[in-house]
């Protein structure tokens, strides 16, 4: 029942992105991108993790020099910002058509006692299908969420089992190089977003 809820809730945020970016990107195609959107500084990620896949593969941060990355920290029991976060996501695959095939887009699930390999692959079929949930021990995703220099917290209920967790809400670009080179902010025009996504894919 919760899936189900979780399923129309997704796909309704998609269908309002999907109306809200083909307007936006109708009207600012022809515009030239921010300037903010190719000034990115670029920063060497340090350390490494060892995650699993909603597919049950091996992923660690030598895979990051597969392909340019999108990567974006959060939970199933999110009630707002990762679906919505996620149906963002989806529907910036589509305005960037066959390009998309060459980003690496990863949901790496902060919750390590709710969110097993299962718990996050059923939740994920509510988006693009080429989006990868990661998940793994607390420990391993500690040491994901130092690499990335990202940020989780649990959040203590009186029901040990309905707790939330604050997490970092913006999404990680990284070059094949394994670099830190910018962030996607919801609040940044359509343009922006779209430009920083093709610049990483230049990369």
């Amino acid at each position: 029942e919760m899936l189900m809820k979780i399923r129309i809730i997704a796909w309704a945020l998609i269908a309002f992105f999907l109306a809200a970016y083909a307007a936006r990107y109708i009207s600012n195609e022809l515009r030239s991108a921010d300037p903010a959107a190719t000034a990115i500084p670029m920063m060497p990620l340090e350390g490494n993790f060892r995650l699993t896949t909603n597919s049950g593969k091996l992923f660690s941060a030598d895979n990051l020099m597969d392909k340019p990355t999108v990567v974006f920290f959060g939970f199933t029991n999110c009630p707002d910002v990762c679906p919505t976060g996620l149906a963002e996501l989806t529907e910036l695959m589509k305005l960037l058509k066959d390009s998309a095939d060459r980003l690496q887009v990863l949901f790496v699930a902060v919750d390590a006692k709710r969110d097993t390999q299962e718990v996050v692959r059923e939740y994920l079929k509510s988006f693009d299908p080429r989006i990868i949930g990661l998940t793994g021990e607390k420990a391993d995703i500690d040491n994901a969420v130092k690499t990335f220099k990202a940020y989780y917290e649990i959040v203590p209920s009186s029901d040990s089992d309905s707790y939330s967790v604050n997490h970092t809400a913006g999404m990680y670009l990284i070059d094949q190089e394994k670099r830190f080179v910018g962030k996607l902010d919801s609040h940044e025009g359509l343009e922006v977003i779209l430009a920083k996504l093709r610049r990483l894919l230049r990369s």
